[in-house]
């Protein structure tokens, strides 16, 4: 019986060896680019580029491996953990950093063509959202858009707290409330809230008074509270 059970499991022991041994056989891997790209970071592709690092600068790749920025930025986008799974590009544009001659880090923006179409002259500075950006020059913040003009100018002088350009509103906070401003820096929502988000598909969250709702963008309210009762009308077909 000993001998028979031996027999046994080497016969299923030579079944699986096979079958891992056509597994291997049968794979098969096509590369776009073979193993040459001589850095010491490639991070994910998104919208055709990744991020890539050598010798502690980054620069960027598309997917053919060429180099569409050279590797002489001390940042590019968000890459601060370079493990981070996030775009290299946000509407078009790339955030760069590089040391000035004083030693200080400053912050640009780059288009895909490799474009520096704003130089690093800012000590900090948000990704672009509804074409619109955060950037802190000197201690003073304000909103540019993506050829570097000024569309808003010393927001941090008014408010505590700024969020980015969401559907055309920004989230600001006044003292302890939130409310929130268009891109004239009119204020379209008062400062009532303890807490926001930003909108996303015409919808915001809110709190006040310790308790949540959803709000709709007053800008265009109507359609989508048109959107949000044909929602559910299908739910109950």
């Amino acid at each position: 019986m000993k001998k028979f059970l031996s027999i046994l499991l080497i016969m299923l022991l030579m079944l699986c060896d096979m079958r891992v041994t056509e597994a291997a056989n049968d794979a098969s891997v096509t590369y776009i680019v073979k193993p040459t790209l001589d850095y010491g970071v490639v991070l994910n592709f998104h919208d055709g580029f990744a991020a890539v690092k050598k010798n502690g600068e980054y620069g960027i790749i598309d997917k053919t491996g060429i180099e569409v920025l050279p590797v002489i930025y001390e940042y590019v986008t968000d890459f601060w953990n370079e493990y981070d799974d996030v775009p290299v590009f946000y509407e078009g544009m790339a955030r760069v950093a590089r040391f000035d001659k004083n030693g200080y880090m400053k912050w640009g923006f780059i288009e895909k063509t490799d474009k520096e179409v704003i130089a690093p002259i800012y000590n900090g500075a948000s990704n672009f959202y509804d074409g619109i950006a955060i950037v802190n020059k000197d201690g003073t913040c304000c909103f540019i858009d993506k050829t570097g003009k000024v569309i808003i100018s010393q927001i941090s002088n008014n408010y505590y707290e700024v969020h980015n350009y969401h559907e055309g509103l920004a989230a600001v906070r006044k003292d302890f409330k939130w409310g929130y401003i268009d891109k004239t820096g009119k204020i379209i929502i008062l400062f009532i809230y303890s807490s926001v988000g930003d909108f996303y598909e015409g919808i915001a969250p809110v709190e006040e008074n310790g308790k949540w709702g959803i709000i709709a963008n007053p800008l265009n309210a109507s359609e989508v509270q048109k959107t949000i009762s044909n929602s559910k009308n299908l739910l109950f077909l």
